[in-house]
């Protein structure tokens, strides 16, 4: 059954806290680049807090994330079940912020990439899932042979770079880019646990399904390319 939602004016968002959530299983080899990505961010002056799950891992992820505590407004939890959206949902719990942004564990993203998200709510009003641009970044230069004849978006996720600011399908909105408003959670909408990255396998898709059932509760989806993340692509990855 669609949840009933009553629709509410959403904050501004320049009045509005964010709170950035990612999920890692043995992230050891990004997430040091992707942690000092954050903290070179322009953090909105409403103020941001971060929430990193460790979903499991046996290397050295959880020291990784305990140490950039020290530079970042950053908490750790711990969701041994594996499953991104159980950390995910996990992570929903302790979220303080009126604007949630989702993330991976391999991504950079540019420095003013929060303001972007959040400009975004605050001129879109009508508007409470939001996406913005995912770019390959490339361990090294790119065969002609990828160039020409791989699918960039289900082999890497990145976005189409013709993509167009303006209201955009929901399955075109994907996790390592992402931000929702916090009344969609209120609705009562959580990531499914069911589907998603999990112990065994890796099969992704799990914000698709969750911006699926979202629009057919009424939410609208809008995507913006001047919010930006690059996505580490590694090198066994190109073969």
């Amino acid at each position: 059954m669609v949840p009933i939602v009553r629709r509410i004016a959403a904050p501004l968002a320049d009045t509005a806290m964010l709170t950035v959530v990612l999920s890692t299983f043995n992230g050891s080899a990004t997430l040091p680049r992707m942690l000092e990505a954050l903290g070179r961010l322009t953090q909105p002056s409403t103020g941001v807090e971060f929430i990193a799950v460790d979903n499991g891992s046996t290397d050295r992820t959880r020291a990784i994330i305990e140490q950039a505590c020290a530079s970042l407004p950053l908490r750790v939890l711990q969701q041994p079940l594996r499953g991104k959206n159980r950390a995910l949902n996990l992570a929903l719990s302790a979220a303080e912020g009126d604007l949630l942004v989702f993330t991976d564990d391999d991504t950079l993203p540019a420095p003013d990439w929060l303001l972007r998200l959040q400009q975004a709510a605050a001129t879109e009003s009508e508007f409470d899932i939001f996406g913005g641009a995912i770019r390959p970044d490339w361990p090294c230069p790119v065969p002609s042979w990828i160039q020409n004849g791989v699918p960039l978006g289900l082999t890497y996720g990145a976005t189409r770079p013709e993509q167009a600011r303006g209201e955009v399908f929901p399955g075109l909105i994907w996790g390592a880019n992402m931000m929702v408003r916090r009344r969609v959670f209120e609705s009562g909408l959580r990531f499914n646990e069911h589907v998603g990255p999990s112990a065994g396998q890796y099969v992704m898709g799990s914000e698709t399904e969750f911006n699926l059932r979202a629009a057919a509760a009424g939410f609208k989806c809008f995507f913006d390319p001047d919010a930006v993340v690059q996505h580490i692509i590694r090198p066994h990855q190109m073969e």
